[in-house]
């Protein structure tokens, strides 16, 4: 079997389970609300005819709606709750020369990839890193601290191999590469979308 199969059979099985995660998640405040209403239904059986019986499941359709909601609100605000959570500022105008070599080689390493050039943010922190987030490729962002930008050149910034390459691929430089994969084939919406759920 060759790479690309294998590839696009890792894709379809992230989104299986990333389906099975959301169902399992709405399933579990299905379970605890129509299992209150259960117990409620329990305690009120044996109750006097004129006292309250609670017969239909209010409680139980409540909490599914409530699970389903916040599992949408979650999906559609994930990525920016991410980045908002971590002060990041995004890129529209470089302001430094560290900024627009950043900005040019996303360009650069977009265009050799294929893909819509993700949102750039900068993370103010002194430690080198960065992340990706987003729902696909038309909604994904890299950020970068401010850390790694001060301490990458140009050459660090360039993607070296394989513009799709996945974790611990060899070759792959730095942050701008490893945000990459994930924004092109679309492993990042379960990380983004539950972190506030």
């Amino acid at each position: 079997m060759s790479d690309e199969v294998n590839l696009f059979a890792q894709q379809e099985a992230n989104r299986r389970r990333s389906r099975w995660l959301v169902i399992g998640f709405i399933l579990f405040f299905a379970w605890l609300g129509f299992g209150g209403d259960f117990i409620w239904y329990l305690s009120t059986a044996k109750a006097p005819p004129e006292s309250y019986h609670h017969i239909f499941p209010f409680v139980g359709i409540i909490l599914t709606a409530f699970g389903a909601i916040m599992a949408k609100y979650s999906y559609s605000t994930g990525p920016k709750n991410i980045l908002k959570s971590t002060g990041a500022r995004e890129i529209i105008d470089a302001q430094t020369p560290q900024e627009t070599q950043l900005v040019n080689v996303v360009e650069e390493m977009s265009v050799a990839s294929g893909i819509t050039k993700p949102h750039i943010w900068i993370v103010d922190d002194p430690d080198p890193n960065a992340f990706a987030t987003g729902h696909d490729e038309s909604d994904s962002n890299i950020a970068v601290t401010q850390g790694l930008l001060a301490i990458c050149s140009r050459d660090e910034w360039t993607l070296w191999g394989t513009p799709n390459c996945g974790k611990g691929q060899p070759q792959q430089v730095m942050g701008t590469g490893h945000g990459a994969s994930p924004a092109r084939f679309r492993n990042i919406r379960v990380g983004s979308a539950y972190q506030g759920s």
